[in-house]
């Protein structure tokens, strides 16, 4: 059976505006690119704290394993102040 050319053509859209479809997806690539810029800022961020807290962490540690050093040498009668030299 043939297709009626007049139904085709009776349900055709109408014709679209082809620079708002191009402003369309040029506004969405750019909502994408801002999305991605904002989460490598978070992750960037996030780098900092953890690097910060190890950090800090390190150097409560090194504090702690100086004061022992430090009482250790004071138990075995060893005098760690600078100015008894």
């Amino acid at each position: 059976m043939a297709l009626n050319p007049n139904i085709i053509l009776s349900g055709m859209p109408q014709p679209f505006d082809t620079n708002a479809l191009l402003q369309q997806q040029i506004s969405g690539m750019e909502n994408i690119n801002a999305l991605e810029r904002q989460r490598r800022a978070d992750e960037l961020a996030m780098q900092d704290r953890a690097a910060a807290a190890e950090k800090e962490a390190m150097q409560a540690q090194e504090a702690a394993t100086l004061k022992a050093t430090v009482e250790e040498l004071d138990a075995d009668g060893i005098t760690t102040s600078p100015c008894s030299m």
